[in-house]
């Protein structure tokens, strides 16, 4: 488990955050959740990378990126009796980052919408929301509608071919495979997976969205 006062001390610039509940209706529960981020010894370079309008030959810069991301899950769920400390370390994450307007770096989801509701339920215990209390954020899945409204949303899509999928963005951007939580899960109900199974895919997800 980090330690988040030093986390904080030198804190990433991007940070993916990623969730696996028990449904998706926004009475479910939080089952997992996982960050991962850039190794803050690459800020001054993730800084000269966007500030940088010429994006060719930047291959090597990504590589650089990609290659110093670190990850860590956390086991939220509410039935488990165990999980109050990695309760508190995510919540304290959290009010350090994507709830704190004076974080300088950018928070990544893929499909913000989702993860974001259930994030502002428990644990702001559905306070009033207001924007000017969050810090920056991004959404890979909301950049590849942008980039390309061609494709189907993943929720029709079953076979999460040419779509918007994390597992169709995995394949098509980054050459990886990636299992969908179907695939992963084999259709058991959330409770029932191997809980370090269930721990190391929430990891490659945010992985995979920070990359993307």
């Amino acid at each position: 488990m980090i330690d988040v006062n030093v986390f904080f001390k030198n804190p990433p610039l991007l940070l993916a955050i990623d969730l696996e509940t028990s449904g998706l209706t926004i009475d479910s529960e939080i089952i997992t959740a996982s960050i991962s981020w850039v190794d803050p010894k690459l800020n001054e370079t993730i800084r000269q990378y966007f500030a940088d309008s010429n994006l060719g030959g930047k291959e090597d810069v990504f590589q650089l990126l990609s290659s110093n991301v670190n990850s860590q899950s956390f086991c939220l769920d509410p039935f488990d009796p165990t999980t109050e400390k990695a309760n508190r370390n995510f919540r304290d994450v959290l009010d350090r980052s994507l709830f704190n307007p004076e974080f300088n770096g950018t928070i990544i989801f893929h499909n913000m919408n989702f993860d974001y509701k259930f994030l502002h339920r428990y644990f702001k215990d559905g306070a009033q929301f207001s924007s000017k209390n969050l810090c920056k954020m991004s959404d890979t899945l909301a950049l590849s509608r942008i980039h390309r409204n061609n494709k189907h949303v993943a929720h029709i899509n079953p076979e999460n071919n040419y779509c918007h999928s994390l597992k169709y963005l995995a394949k098509e951007m980054l050459g990886q495979d990636h299992s969908s939580f179907e695939t992963t899960t084999e259709g058991l109900n959330i409770r029932l997976i191997d809980r370090d199974l269930l721990l190391k895919y929430n990891e490659l997800d945010t992985e995979i969205t920070l990359r993307l």
